[in-house]
């Protein structure tokens, strides 16, 4: 597999297009090129984890590589999941939840009731049906709750190890889905009302996070980053939780304004809105400090029609 790139002017500016692509050997001893995966436009700390990535995949080593590539994490689990003193092989367990939820996901009454019997599943992990009843499932995901945080830890070293990625710097963004159910039970609900991104002012909704890479690599959702931060705030900002101080940074916004110009094109501002003397000052004890403005854009005016009645 190779980083393949197109380039297409746009608006009088190049871009380039990127893309994963294969050489398979057909009939004849023709090789033919398949397109494996689009990226897009990415910038050049992009291409070389991609560039990395591939190499990993290509070094002449399948199995031991591919194996080192999916993060080690059935030696992870074999440390953590030992066989119970009935004889439960939650190792087993999770193989057949993380399998059904690649393949078929749903709910874990649906795989004990139908999924499981119509996999090999059972002969291929030389197991039975005690694998997928349900009171075994559900046990096992509290089980693997239990090591969560040791996931991530794990899953961090992993990636910097395989890929070279730096955690110096994060990018951190977040959206909101909304419930059609009941209200929340009270203000410490995970549910809870607010502002809706899809003007569902009526429903509750839940806030998910995602953070990433510089390179566009996702890490964590916001689990990672309230574990983090909630230790910060215990020496530099005690009496502050994790939820709060988030609350006070998403005061923070990003704000589009956009400016024609006198030869009918647009100037495209990007800021965020300036944070108040209380966020400046929980950022200053935090040492964390906003980054530069973003470049303004010029670009050709949208036109739209209208039409009067």
């Amino acid at each position: 597999m190779f980083l393949r790139a197109k380039t297409r002017k746009k608006d009088g500016k190049e871009h380039r297009y990127w893309g994963v692509v294969e050489n398979r050997r057909v009939a004849g001893g023709r090789v033919v090129q398949r397109h494996v995966l689009y990226l897009g436009e990415i910038n050049s700390s992009q291409e070389l984890a991609w560039r990395k990535s591939i190499d990993v995949l290509e070094d002449g080593q399948p199995a031991p590589r591919t194996y080192a590539l999916f993060l080690d994490l059935d030696v992870f689990w074999a440390e953590r999941l030992p066989p119970s003193r009935k004889g439960t092989r939650w190792d087993l367990v999770l193989i057949v939840l993380g399998a059904y939820r690649l393949i078929a996901p749903g709910s874990e009454w649906r795989l004990h009731r139908e999924w499981y019997g119509r996999t090999a599943l059972a002969d291929l992990l030389g197991g039975d049906d005690t694998l997928a009843d349900p009171h075994v499932l559900y046990e096992c995901h509290d089980r693997l709750l239990a090591h969560k945080e040791a996931l991530f830890t794990h899953l961090t070293g992993r990636w910097r190890d395989l890929f070279n990625v730096s955690f110096e710097v994060l990018l951190y963004d977040l959206t909101s889905t909304y419930f059609e159910s009941d209200p929340p039970l009270d203000e410490n609900h995970k549910r809870r009302h607010g502002y809706s991104r899809d003007h569902r002012f009526d429903c509750a909704q839940t806030v998910i996070a995602l953070i990433v890479t510089p390179e566009g690599l996702p890490l964590a959702l916001a689990y990672c980053l309230y574990v983090t931060l909630g230790r910060q705030l215990k020496g530099l900002a005690p009496g502050l939780t994790a939820r709060s101080a988030l609350e006070k940074f998403a005061a923070v916004q990003m704000v589009d304004v956009k400016i024609p110009t006198t030869d009918g094109r647009e100037l495209l501002l990007t800021r965020y809105t300036q944070p108040e003397p209380e966020l400046e000052l929980l950022l200053e004890r935090l040492r964390l400090t906003l980054p530069a403005q973003p470049p303004p854009k010029i670009s050709a005016a949208q036109t739209t029609s209208a039409t009067l009645l």
